[in-house]
């Protein structure tokens, strides 16, 4: 099994048809109960088990008192069956009785939270409010944008005092980062312009990310010499040299802010972008030089923002590669596989497993090698061993022992509680021999076997060296009479 719980989205969707939305209490149960899911997909458990092991261990409670907390387990648990998100064995009379818990399995896609994440969170509603942004991430923005009074009805909250507060502790504890609105052209009660929502992610927003009015924030909060570079202006973003008074020198960086914000529509860059164009007439009326100069200076901004894009491509896709190494590391089963319906051989995704159960013969698996990097191998790589040219020798077996071999690696998975890949190797190697050998066993020598070593390249049929080397064995040399 991966070591984290994969959560549906359905159950945070807030669509009033939605018959499979949770509230916090529910989510939280239904997470401890896949928290403490077996190898069958089972959680055979009590309430009153429940009650002690979310105290002692992840150090929260469904109640301060034990009574009304068990009792609290129950009406959720009855909830939960009720809803069809689990079934349930039987309806336990005693806090003490042993029920045993199976999940079904819902539409809709789901988020995967570590063990180590969920385990850390000592509030009923972390794991509610960190799932309810995680979901977003998925989409074009990779945001939730919201306001306090829809966090109020998501979470179910009396006042958004209560919400602000569940937020706010969520915050500290480093499961949600946000940042502020800025300032519409929309004007709301009393002639004020109105703010966009806070937008959160469960992930630090890069600068680019964060608003203007996030980045005056933080600049009052934490000021540096640098924020005197901005000059007298009456705009919340770095400006550079264009609203600088008196005579100064624009730059290849000044042009950058000027371009980036041209291809903004928002109505405060529109105003800047007017008075740097007032600023490069004036100094046009002054200097003729200056117009050669302005247009070098844009083709070298032009430029600049392009190697800035790429940069950031290749740092977006970094952090992308060191999300998912971190996820593998931390247990998470993640596979390519090919995608439904394509068919072109590489049009494949990424799909991200609850248990290494669902794997597939077919798939491919991300792993951490010796060396700490990200790395993958298939998992025919996997089962049937690895030779010393990956790109043109291979060892055969047939699509039924290889299912046999996936079925003796999960085994192998199941009892160290853990993926690795080097004891996987390591413990199919006898396997594989014992497998091979009793579907050879009755097999000719000049008979191709499960297990042979294959040579295969462009240029020519596959070759089955394995063969070759058996029948140069067992047949006799050929005598030549004189």
């Amino acid at each position: 099994m991966g070591n984290g719980i994969l959560i549906y989205n359905v159950f945070v969707e807030e669509n009033e048809d939605n018959k499979y939305r949770l509230n916090v209490e529910e989510m939280y149960l239904w997470s401890v109960l896949r928290r403490l899911m077996n190898y069958n997909q089972e959680t055979i458990t009590s309430i009153k088990f429940i009650d002690e092991y979310t105290r002692k261990y992840l150090n929260t409670y469904f109640y301060k008192k034990v009574s009304p907390s068990r009792k609290q387990i129950k009406n959720c648990l009855l909830s939960l069956v009720e809803k069809g998100v689990i079934h349930s064995d039987c309806e336990p009379e005693k806090d003490s009785e042993v029920f045993k818990i199976t999940f079904a399995k819902l539409n809709g896609g789901h988020e995967f939270i570590p063990f180590s994440t969920f385990d850390s969170m000592n509030n009923t509603a972390f794991i509610y409010i960190h799932f309810a942004i995680l979901k977003w991430k998925g989409t074009k923005e990779g945001t939730f944008n919201c306001s306090n009074d829809r966090w109020t009805t998501i979470l179910g909250v009396d006042s958004e005092n209560t919400a602000k507060k569940y937020l706010k502790q969520c915050e500290e504890e480093g499961f949600l980062y946000r940042v502020m609105g800025d300032y519409t052209s929309d004007k709301a009660r009393f002639g004020q312009s109105k703010q966009d929502m806070y937008k959160y992610k469960t992930t630090p927003f890069t600068e680019e990310e964060k608003s203007n009015m996030q980045r005056v924030k933080e600049r009052k909060n934490n000021p540096t010499p640098d924020i005197e570079s901005i000059g007298n202006s009456d705009y919340l973003f770095d400006t550079g040299n264009w609203t600088v008074r008196g005579k100064v020198e624009l730059t290849v960086d000044d042009y950058v802010i000027y371009l980036e914000h041209k291809r903004k529509t928002d109505p405060l860059s529109k105003d800047f972008v007017a008075d740097c164009d007032n600023k490069r007439k004036f100094i046009m009326s002054k200097n003729e030089k200056f117009e050669h100069v302005d247009e070098k200076l844009k083709k070298q901004a032009e430029d600049e923002i392009d190697e800035r894009k790429r940069q950031q491509k290749e740092e977006m896709a970094e952090q992308r590669k060191q999300a998912k190494m971190d996820k593998v590391k931390d247990g998470q089963i993640i596979v390519k596989r090919l995608k439904s319906g394509a068919t072109d051989p590489f049009d494949d995704e990424d799909v991200y497993l609850d248990d290494f159960n669902k794997v597939k013969t077919d798939d491919t698996i991300y792993f951490v090698d010796f060396k700490g990097d990200l790395d993958t191998m298939t998992i025919e790589q996997l089962i049937t061993g690895w030779t010393t040219d990956l790109y043109l020798d291979y060892y055969n077996y047939s699509d039924d022992v290889q299912e046999e071999l996936l079925h003796k690696a999960k085994e192998i998975i199941y009892t160290h509680g853990y993926f690795d890949v080097d004891t996987v190797k390591e413990e199919l190697k006898s396997v594989r021999k014992e497998i091979a050998n009793s579907h050879n066993r009755d097999r000719s020598y000049d008979e191709e076997h499960e297990g042979d070593l294959i040579h295969e390249d462009q240029d020519t049929p596959p070759i089955n060296l394995s063969l070759r080397k058996r029948i140069r064995t067992y047949q006799p040399p050929i005598k030549i009479q004189l």
